[in-house]
Parts: C-alpha cells; structure tokens; sequence
C-alpha cells in the first residue's frame, strides 16, 4: 500500500512538469493583437436594423416577426459575411480585398 502510494505521488508530481512542455513552443514569437471592434459595431448595426424593421410587438410579451423565414440569415448574417474585416494571422495585418 505504501509502494502504491508512492507510485501515485510520484506521478502526480511529475505528470504536470511533462505536460507544460510544448514541442512547438517559440518563447521569441510575438502574437497578433486582433480589434474586432469594427466587426462587433458592423454586426450590432445590422442586427438592431433587422430588429427595428421585423419585429412588430403585438401585445406587453408577444412579438411577431413580418419579414419570414431565413429573414435573419439574409438580412443579418449574409451582409455581415460580406461586409466584415478578416484577419490574417500569419502576418498580423488585415486582409484587404
């Protein structure tokens, strides 16, 4: 029982310091910094036009919406695929079309 005790302690203390180290680690590699506050703006903006545009309140808790099905993807979703700022990460600069 002491023996099988000892396994674990000792697995317990070693299996962490294996584990923290990474084969593909580059301490001198400096990461991208990504704003997506433009993204965000683009996506609130289009969203709370679909909601002011769609959305009729028929009583104090039900809406309905008027404009149908896939209204969201078409309206929403579809532009801001479109109109959104991508991100390269290999060189750390947006992508410019």
């Amino acid at each position: 029982m002491k023996r099988l005790f000892l396994l674990f302690t000792f697995l317990f203390v070693i299996t962490p310091i294996i584990s923290l180290s990474a084969p593909n680690y580059d301490p001198n590699h400096k990461g991208c910094v990504y704003d997506d506050s433009a993204n965000l703006k683009l996506f609130n903006r289009l969203n709370n036009e679909y909601d002011k545009k769609c959305w009729v309140k028929l009583s104090e808790t039900h809406y309905t919406n008027t404009c149908g099905v896939n209204s969201y993807g078409e309206m929403v979703l579809q532009p801001y695929e479109r109109l959104k700022q991508n991100f390269d990460f290999e060189t750390c600069k947006p992508i410019t079309n």
